[in-house]
């Protein structure tokens, strides 16, 4: 008996030490992955406006929704990402101690989330805009109308999220340090969460890209149109430069509505 308490003792112990190495193993690559991440992202956040704010881009109204979705994704990460590493890397987790900072952290984290990808909707709807032969659809084109919009869409989303400080709290009971409040508040933070992340903003984001390279095609065709009947005038060398701005600020909105509907959702 007491060499198979020993026994039984012995394999206990190998079976904790290979728990907490496996443990330990798990922490460093989190901390690793996360830090990279955190380093890549500012950089990669903070290059976007760096080009956007160059002289030929800085007066362009699409320039500035593709800056606030740049200067949003720096929150998320320094605020977002620098709390998951002290939790997941360090085991640091102030969440269980403070009610206020458990419900704030997940009201602005997933406000942000939402908000960032709401300005590249709105990138696209300017794009959309402007390759539109509609006198009232090309007014939204321009920096006044994109700096009230910014303003407005984020106090929209703003008011739209105060739910989630209301019904979310601590708990030193649970592995999760914020939880919500009431169980049937979970489904509904569920179904929140996938109808503007996962449904709307996804949609809205193909929708205006599609109608927009829609637009780009008619246009093209009319100008074929016009070449043929020798109707056509010379395009100076500033309005040529300034269609390959917008060319290129629409490339880089289709990457991010792409990225955006690969991995909106992980």
């Amino acid at each position: 008996m007491v060499n198979l308490s020993n026994s039984t003792l012995s394999s206990a112990a190998k079976d904790l030490n290979i728990i907490l190495t496996l443990s330990s193993i798990q922490q460093f690559i989190s901390r690793t992955y996360y830090i990279v991440l955190l380093i890549v992202g500012n950089i990669g956040c903070i290059l976007n406006p760096v080009i956007l704010l160059q002289h030929s881009l800085r007066f362009n109204s699409c320039s500035l929704y593709i800056i606030a979705s740049s200067f949003t994704n720096i929150f998320i990460i320094n605020f977002g990402l620098l709390t998951r590493i002290l939790s997941y890397g360090y085991n640091i987790e102030p969440a269980r101690y403070s009610a206020i900072y458990c419900a704030l952290r997940t009201y602005f984290i997933t406000l942000l989330l939402i908000l960032s990808p709401s300005y590249i909707v709105m990138a696209c709807i300017d794009r959309y805009a402007l390759s539109s032969l509609n006198i009232t659809l090309r007014k939204l084109n321009n920096r006044k109308m994109a700096k009230r919009l910014i303003l407005i869409i984020a106090l929209f989303w703003h008011l739209l999220s105060i739910h989630i400080f209301i019904f979310y709290y601590h708990s030193q009971d649970t592995f999760i340090s914020c939880v919500p409040i009431e169980t049937y508040y979970s489904i509904i933070y569920s179904a929140y969460i996938f109808v503007c992340s996962g449904l709307l903003i996804p949609s809205l984001m193909t929708i205006f890209s599609l109608l927009t390279l829609n637009n780009i095609r008619k246009s093209r065709l009319r100008v074929i149109h016009h070449e043929n009947t020798d109707t056509i005038k010379s395009i100076n060398s500033k309005q040529a430069r300034l269609r390959k701005h917008n060319r290129q600020l629409l490339t880089m909105i289709l990457i991010q509505v792409c990225m955006a509907n690969l991995y909106g959702n992980f």
